[in-house]
């Protein structure tokens, strides 16, 4: 499962949507992780400092998704 979330490098070649995993930079890993593969956690992983909306808006921040953009998603009304 590390593997195919792109946390642990393979030891032989794996290409997801043109991008050559073992080759991939951390920061191009990251930016796979939060474009491409959702990841559900068996333990929540909530930050408790943040209220709900907040803790799901996270991942939308770092992906660059605007206040206005967040606030529209369907699962806010």
């Amino acid at each position: 499962m590390h593997i195919l979330g792109c946390l642990d490098s393979p030891t032989k070649a794996i290409q997801l949507d043109g991008v050559m995993i073992q080759d991939a930079s951390a920061r191009e890993l990251a930016a796979i992780r939060n474009r491409k593969i959702g990841f559900v956690f068996q333990f929540f992983n909530l930050l408790p400092k943040l209220n709900v909306v907040q803790n799901v808006e996270l991942p939308m921040i770092y992906s660059g998704t605007s206040s206005k953009q967040r606030r529209e998603r369907p699962w806010n009304h």
